[in-house]
């Protein structure tokens, strides 16, 4: 029987925050005979978060968790040896330099040697490039093992069992794209991007959610290319998220520099007859978009031809999505070197 799950409520970072540190406080000997599978499970993840180090020890002696403590979302100290620096995020992003500050504190304030140290940037969903100095990555599929560990030994405290739902119902959204229809996507465009991240050959691609007056969209931009236009830095193409459609949306943008006004104007039919001229060339159709874009980047011309494909049994077909996303970076390609 279904009931309230306590973290469809407790959504914010700082709820997560104090889940870490609830499981983390379970390795504590002590507890072992309050709740000996939770005890095992809480030290398998302080022990796993070692790792990630290259640090492994057998036993937890003893254990002290704090939260916010000097700004720093998690510190755990183990067998008053190892540090362990946790910066805890859902969807946000790490900015700043504020993960080098915490590891500052913790050796410099705190006088913990490097080599016992250990930072952690711990993340329950996915992003499409981790700028995480010395941190080490504890990610989504890692906790995945932790909640599996807990299971395996039977662990029936509600409030591990209902952030384990929320972790294997996230884990779950994000496969979505495999077998829902696209309109239905939500975390699975996510999934999707992640999917064209690892699979696609091409010099750069990084996805998010763009926020607009509209409300935004979830979008992938990829295959950066300079121009040999002295008014054009440079072009790349944006797979977009259309709402309520059965399929994604790809635009051709440009990067002008040093033009504006009328000249701006007059680049931007350059460049889509540039882009349409391009796409002929490979046997593909490329449009004008109905209406040009403003700002830094610029949308000129639409791939006018389906991007995401699927298999008969209606699951996500890579192969000839993968070949939709190809024939862009060649239409960018002949573009920018025309």
């Amino acid at each position: 029987m279904r009931r309230p799950n306590l973290f469809e409520f407790a959504t914010k970072e700082l709820s997560q925050d104090a889940f870490v540190c609830w499981l983390s406080a379970w390795s504590n000997p002590e507890y072992r005979l309050t709740d000996n599978a939770l005890h095992e499970t809480g030290t398998y993840f302080v022990q796993e978060l070692l790792k990630k180090k290259g640090i492994e020890i057998k036993e937890i002696n003893t254990i002290e968790v704090k939260s916010q403590k000097r700004r720093i979302d998690i510190s755990i100290v183990v067998n008053n040896e190892y540090f362990i620096i946790i910066e805890d995020k859902i969807h946000s992003k790490a900015h700043g330099n504020q993960l080098q500050k915490y590891f500052e504190i913790a050796r410099d304030e705190l006088k913990y040697p490097e080599n016992k140290i250990v930072p952690i940037f711990l993340k329950t969903s996915y992003q499409a490039h981790y700028f995480n100095e010395n941190y080490e990555l504890f990610l989504l599929e890692d906790f995945a093992k932790i909640i599996e560990f807990g299971r395996e030994h039977c662990v029936k405290d509600p409030i591990f069992l209902d952030f384990a739902n929320i972790i294997s119902q996230r884990i779950d959204w994000i496969e979505e794209y495999k077998t829902k229809n696209i309109s239905e996507w939500g975390y699975g465009w996510i999934g999707f991007f992640k999917e064209m991240q690892n699979s696609a050959n091409t010099n750069w691609i990084d996805w998010g959610y763009i926020q607009n007056q509209l409300g935004g969209f979830h979008g992938m931009w990829a295959h950066f290319c300079k121009t040999n236009e002295p008014n054009t830095e440079q072009v790349h193409f944006l797979m977009k998220q259309v709402k309520g459609q059965e399929d994604a949306e790809i635009q051709f943008l440009i990067e002008p520099k040093g033009i504006s006004g009328h000249e701006r104007k007059l680049l931007k039919y350059h460049w889509a007859d540039r882009f349409a001229r391009a796409g002929t060339a490979i046997g593909v159709k490329v449009e004008k978009v109905k209406r040009f874009g403003e700002g830094k980047n610029m949308a000129v011309a639409i791939f006018a031809d389906k991007v995401i494909y699927r298999l008969d049994d209606g699951s996500f077909d890579k192969e000839k999505t993968l070949e939709a996303f190809d024939k862009c970076k060649k239409i960018i390609e002949i573009a920018s070197a025309s």
